[in-house]
């Protein structure tokens, strides 16, 4: 039962990468795409087993630019380490390719993403959860949320995963079935009438955005506002997809440090042991660290998105609903 989940749930996130590559332009067939359960059981566990994650790896070039060639890669580890790194980049040294996508199954590790600030200058290296992959697979039968169109642009927009349940006639009980999934990359790329890669004409603070680039909240930990550190691709002229995902990681950090529920208690305990003449000199753990998140964010615009046209809007103007990213 564990491999047959684990099997629908790695040809879920097949599809959704394979939509995302040739959503950027690189070669990828209707029928890499389209390819039912059965197939890709056949294909990639015949045995009925696990699926093999290393038949999944594949190399595709880009439609327009020949030299540009794309290797996504599927980690074995569970959490993925400097050894799964090296055996990463050592592929796409041996077959010369300076662009790869390294997919994950539940983390990634500091020491594994220092390696790829390492090899930032030679290779452009992306990487994805397959829980997030999993989580722009959408069924068919399911609506789309009504609120994106009111969005100058949201990046990764919310979808849902559902199964069906059908009866399969009227002595036999319901059956569940799994639809052929359809990705969130229904969008595609930015639409060629939209700002999105064009050059900087405007400065941050003084003239209006272009475009705003909305980054979704990732609520698998509930209330706690916490949001996703994939990249968007409207950015992918202005920002690299570490830089973006160490950034939003550090907002996370942050986040999740304000909402301690131990420090919020030892900052009580000593309030009313001081008659909260503590909280008159020291503030409260949660205000000090949203003040460490006003330095964060005016750190970043100030080093990293103002210099390539782009400015972090603070999450508390939009409550922690959601980021906002303003594109000049």
């Amino acid at each position: 039962m564990d491999d047959d989940r684990e099997t629908v749930r790695l040809w879920r996130v097949n599809k959704t990468i394979h939509e995302l590559v040739r959503d950027r332009g690189y070669l990828v067939s209707d029928d890499e795409i389209n390819v039912d359960l059965e197939t890709f059981k056949a294909e990639y566990a015949p045995t009925g087993g696990s699926v093999d994650r290393t038949k999944l790896n594949f190399f595709t070039e880009h439609s327009e630019h020949e030299n540009q060639r794309l290797f996504v890669f599927y980690s074995m580890e569970r959490n993925v380490g400097v050894k799964t790194m090296r055996q990463f980049i050592s592929i796409m040294e041996e077959r010369d390719i300076q662009r790869g996508i390294i997919i994950w199954p539940e983390k990634m590790t500091s020491a594994a993403r220092k390696v790829i600030d390492a090899m930032r200058g030679t290779f452009h290296l992306e990487d994805f959860e397959e829980a997030f992959l999993l989580q722009t697979a959408t069924m068919p039968n399911v609506e789309k949320p009504t609120d994106q169109a009111s969005s100058t642009s949201t990046a990764y927009p919310p979808a849902a995963i559902a199964t069906t349940k059908v009866p399969s006639s009227d002595t036999q009980a319901e059956q569940e079935y799994y639809p052929p999934p359809t990705s969130s990359y229904y969008f595609g790329a930015p639409d060629a009438s939209r700002a999105f890669g064009e050059p900087q004409t405007g400065t941050p603070g003084l003239h209006l955005p272009k475009e705003i680039v909305r980054i979704e909240r990732d609520y698998s930990l509930g209330e706690l506002p916490q949001y996703h550190p994939s990249f968007p691709l409207e950015l992918e002229t202005r920002l690299s997809p570490t830089t973006f995902s160490e950034i939003v990681n550090d907002i996370n950090s942050l986040l999740v440090e304000a909402h301690n529920s131990t420090r919020v208690w030892v900052d009580n305990v000593v309030a009313i042991g001081t008659f909260y003449l503590s909280t008159l000199v020291l503030g409260t753990h949660y205000r000090r660290t949203m003040k460490k998140l006003d330095e964060l964010v005016e750190r970043v615009n100030r080093e990293t998105m103002h210099p390539a046209g782009l400015n972090l809007v603070h999450p508390h103007r939009t409550a922690f609903l959601f980021l906002e990213v303003e594109y000049f």
